[in-house]
């Protein structure tokens, strides 16, 4: 009979869960929990580069559940970029009124990394593919559709799911595939 021991099981890759709630808290709820992926993410092994990337796409699909599921749907163009923060701070505060949370589910391993971020709104997946575009504008990044470019570029996979509760984002990293060009 083999003796099963910590390091035996850590070789097997078993994947972690995740299963976070939270807030809409454009602030805290955000660093917090992009600070707890990026934690697990380098206890597993991933390099400083990769947990970067997934961390800061990660960061993006939070925020964008908040904003345009949770808040919204709401986009930039409809306030202006002078209203913008205002209306942000005002509907952040309606949302934890009426105490809409944002969901992370999925599992992480040191070769894949599967999250599934779920929000509480009305938006659809046709109003994330019909505000699909580069972000890029006049040589810089534009917060505008930034999640978009990030998950393209950064993830294998992104995927809408419409839900009774809202809408769910899924964001899938695996080491062993190539990512888009």
């Amino acid at each position: 009979m083999t003796e099963v021991t910590s390091a035996h099981i850590s070789e097997t890759r078993i994947p972690q869960t995740i299963q976070w709630e939270m807030a809409t808290d454009i602030g805290k709820a955000v660093d917090t929990h992009e600070d707890r992926l990026k934690e697990r993410l380098k206890q597993l092994g991933w390099d400083d580069d990769e947990t970067f990337k997934i961390g800061l796409t990660f960061r993006e699909w939070l925020v964008n559940a908040m904003v345009h599921g949770n808040m919204g749907p709401l986009q930039k163009e409809e306030v202006g970029e002078e209203a913008w923060d205002k209306v942000i701070e005002e509907r952040q505060k309606q949302a934890q009124a009426t105490g809409k949370k944002v969901r992370v589910t999925g599992s992480v391993s040191d070769e894949r990394v599967e999250l599934i971020i779920q929000d509480q709104g009305k938006e659809t997946r046709e109003f994330w593919l019909g505000h699909r575009r580069s972000p890029v504008k006049e040589g810089l990044m534009d917060t505008s559709n930034r999640g978009w470019y990030l998950a393209e570029h950064l993830m294998n996979s992104i995927s809408f799911k419409k839900t009774p509760e809202g809408l769910e984002v899924t964001l899938i990293r695996d080491k062993n595939l190539p990512l888009p060009k």
